[in-house]
């Protein structure tokens, strides 16, 4: 949030800058070593101006981590994970930034930047319990003690080009069996630093992007169509907002809907920084209003799906300003589909009846299915 009016009180001010606070994670600076928390709490304030509200404990018997507010009697250890409460990611990183050497006499917090010095070079590493800020940064094998294995992101017919295949976990495994042995990817689910989401390795734009054919052969069945319109400099509606709460962590990771967004890549690719850690999210870059994008995901078979428009509305006539979305729920509703796209999803019994979820598919062919029975 920006300074606050001139106009307002001082107090009003201060609420307002106070609203526009969440709360964050990040690894702290190997400066604040050896403080205690009380210390390093009071350094935050008054250096980064960063609330630190607490810390994650890690035992040194191996025992699961744990989040410790206000401790008392803790020295910060190396790569301790602070919970803070900033108004966003970038006043955040200061925490990770701050180098007594470097930023000694700098008054000014947001002069803190990453510095030069040798003692910070490659010596971040990446926690349970947060999200990394540059996931680029990880190593491709990581340890059986910090490691987290990657979840599948989106879909299961297209391999991923980005980011390491098989990692090592912190799942209890015989002592014989070695990671290679094993495909976790498949097996193991991540969440983000709250635990509330699930989360995943970054994933680019070009690798979420499906063309018309790819789409089309993807089978998609009981996911999310979005449809958007937006200009490549309509102003960001958040799509995350609209994301995060599919990917809630209460939901297993074979529950959540796959999110295939049709409209322009050219505005999503300023939306997908906040979305590149979500999994399962597709793009197909097209239009909402044509019958063959909105028939290659077939919208027919999704649980749901949204219309929203992020263009700017024409001051020559106020009136106008939902035509597109009304025009697409239209054309939706008067589409016909024929049979041999239309699928049910079945999945195969296992024989002592239990369901086998990620296995065999059984697609049985249904009648005619019209656009008026679209969920909008």
């Amino acid at each position: 949030m920006g300074p606050g009016s001139p106009d307002m009180a001082a107090w009003q001010n201060d609420y307002l800058k106070g609203t526009g606070c969440e709360m964050y994670t990040e690894t702290i600076s190997p400066t604040f070593t050896g403080m205690a928390f009380s210390q390093a709490a009071e350094t935050c304030f008054v250096k980064l101006k960063l609330l630190l509200l607490a810390i994650e404990i890690r035992p040194d018997d191996g025992s699961d981590r744990k989040i410790s507010i206000n401790p008392r009697g803790v020295k910060i250890s190396p790569n301790t994970v602070g919970f803070f409460i900033a108004q966003s990611a970038e006043e955040v990183k200061r925490a990770w930034f701050f180098c007594k050497a470097c930023h000694e006499d700098i008054k000014d917090e947001k002069q803190i930047k990453k510095c030069k010095c040798k003692a910070l070079a490659g010596s971040k590493k990446t926690s349970l319990a947060t999200m990394p800020i540059k996931p680029s940064a990880l190593k491709k094998t990581v340890s059986m003690k910090d490691g987290n294995t990657n979840a599948v992101n989106g879909r299961t017919t297209i391999a991923a080009t980005d980011g390491p295949k098989k990692e090592k976990t912190e799942s209890r495994l015989d002592a014989d069996s070695t990671p290679n042995d094993i495909d976790f990817k498949s097996t193991e689910m991540r969440y983000d630093s709250t635990g509330m989401f699930h989360w995943t390795q970054s994933t680019s734009i070009e690798d979420s992007i499906l063309d018309r054919n790819q789409a089309a052969m993807t089978v998609l069945n009981g996911h999310v169509v979005v449809c958007l319109f937006a200009d490549p400099d309509s102003p960001l509606i958040g799509l995350r907002n609209l994301v995060m709460p599919l990917r809630a962590s209460n939901f297993h990771y074979h529950e959540l809907k796959h999110v295939v967004i049709v409209g322009s890549v050219d505005y999503i690719k300023r939306e997908w920084k906040t979305l590149q850690n979500l999994p399962k999210i597709s793009i197909v870059n097209g239009s909402p209003l044509s019958r063959a994008d909105l028939r290659a995901v077939n919208v027919n078979l999704c649980d749901m799906c949204i219309i929203l428009s992020a263009k700017v509305p024409s001051n020559e006539d106020p009136t106008l300003a939902d035509k597109e979305a009304i025009l697409a729920s239209l054309n939706i509703k008067a589409m016909t589909f024929d049979d041999s796209n239309s699928f049910t999803e079945q999945n195969v019994s296992s024989p002592d009846g239990l369901s086998t979820m990620g296995g065999p598919i059984v697609l049985k062919r249904q009648g005619p299915v019209y656009g008026t029975s679209v969920p909008l």
